[in-house]
């Protein structure tokens, strides 16, 4: 995924502004970005916090195989350039997901032991990174070796925890699991 830049006159607050006039809600938020959401609209826009270094490449990695269903679908990212003192934030549009709590028990089960998921009871912030990495199906270890091969050299953190564990619509009841933004810088 390249990337784009643009300049713009909006602040990261008037960005959001903007998303609410259009119709777009809050769903959700974290220590880096809020994500919003509009009703008729199959993507959210996730706009982060500023620009976090390993985030940015971590996104280079649906250039390679957007095959790779671990990761979610990317439409678009840029780098928003305020000028006059306004800070540079990141907007990324991407497929909506379903949170990992949002989905009933029973059906996120399922997509956890489809996956070779293991150990789906109480995943807190380790317990999720640990769950899996040590997973059996090949696109989980692909997708997070390549992840981890791209980020060798660097000193960035995993952040792979219960909110960024979601899951993929792919059938009438049939769900896939996806590992958002899991590093950070």
């Amino acid at each position: 995924m390249k990337i784009a830049h643009t300049k713009t006159t909006l602040s990261r607050a008037d960005f959001i502004s903007n998303l609410s006039k259009q119709g777009y809600e809050k769903i959700g938020s974290g220590c880096y970005a809020t994500v919003f959401a509009s009703p008729s609209k199959r993507t959210v826009i996730k706009v982060c916090n500023g620009i976090d270094p390993a985030y940015c490449k971590f996104l280079g990695i649906f250039d390679k195989d957007d095959r790779c269903t671990l990761f979610p679908k990317i439409e678009t990212a840029t780098l928003m350039h305020g000028g006059r003192g306004k800070k540079t934030y990141l907007v990324v549009e991407l497929e909506r997901l379903i949170a990992y709590y949002d989905l009933n028990p029973h059906y996120r089960l399922l997509a956890m032991q489809a996956a070779g998921v293991t150990s789906i009871y109480d995943l807190g912030s380790r317990d999720v990174e640990q769950t899996i990495m040590q997973a059996k199906h090949p696109m989980i270890k692909n997708g997070l070796k390549r992840m981890r091969d791209m980020f060798k050299d660097e000193s960035v953190d995993s952040d792979i925890h219960a909110g960024n564990v979601m899951f993929r619509e792919v059938g009438k009841k049939l769900y896939q699991l996806v590992v958002t933004d899991s590093v950070v810088s």
